[in-house]
């Protein structure tokens, strides 16, 4: 069962959910065709997806909107955080959920790439740091992030099997746009090639099957160490 910050605090409290999940976004147009806020958007679903998919009773978290992501300084309109402020918000979220007795918390850090490995985050890198630390400072405590794109990257690669790699990043974030919102119109989201909302819909159903793959092994891992 999916809890959410839409729920009483008396419901909260007799569910108890086992896990946390709170979204990460970013402030920052990942293409000129998309809009500023469309991680926060698709982070939102992505976590919502996820929350009603794990094996776990879940608190499901609203997204934290504003990022590090270095690609919104030459942007106009563009809003980023410096890395110790966004470790603060980072920490200050998971300290407070600990004392609530909530152990197992997963961070969806942004979206990520499909291009890079996990080894290093593409968007809000200190939030890889700042869970490290939480972890050691916390006995008890199972903090993890994860970034959906970089889960996914091989089902998407085969997904879009036309599309470049420079590309795919654009095409699957337009692809979902296209599926989430199918009555609004996006200007200039055509723009780019390949995009369309059913592929969207795959998209996220792939995503979200890497994300609940992700969480739940790596939970088993730590529970049983």
């Amino acid at each position: 069962m999916s809890l959410t910050w839409r729920n009483t605090s008396a419901q909260i409290e007799k569910m108890k959910p086992e896990l946390a999940i709170l979204p990460l976004a970013s402030f920052s147009s990942p293409a000129d065709s998309l809009f500023f806020n469309c991680s926060s958007v698709i982070v939102s679903e992505i976590a919502r997806q996820v929350s009603e998919s794990v094996s776990r009773s879940t608190l499901l978290l609203p997204a934290w909107p504003f990022g590090t992501s270095t690609g919104s300084n030459g942007q106009n309109s563009g809003i980023f955080l410096n890395d110790e402020t966004l470790w603060a918000v980072v920490k200050d979220i998971v300290v407070s959920l600990f004392q609530h007795d909530l152990k197992n918390i997963i961070l969806i850090n942004d979206l990520g790439t499909t291009t890079w490995s996990s080894a290093l985050p593409m968007g809000n890198e200190i939030v890889k740091t700042a869970v490290r630390q939480l972890n050691y400072e916390n006995p008890g405590l199972r903090a993890l992030w994860i970034q959906p794109l970089i889960a996914g990257k091989e089902m998407l690669r085969c997904l879009f099997p036309s599309t470049s790699v420079n590309q795919l990043d654009d095409v699957v974030k337009a692809s979902i746009l296209l599926h989430l919102r199918p009555s609004e119109s996006i200007p200039g989201i055509n723009r780019i090639q390949g995009a369309s909302a059913d592929m969207g819909k795959q998209a996220m159903q792939k995503i979200t099957k890497m994300v609940v793959k992700y969480i739940d092994m790596s939970l088993k891992i730590l529970e049983t160490n």
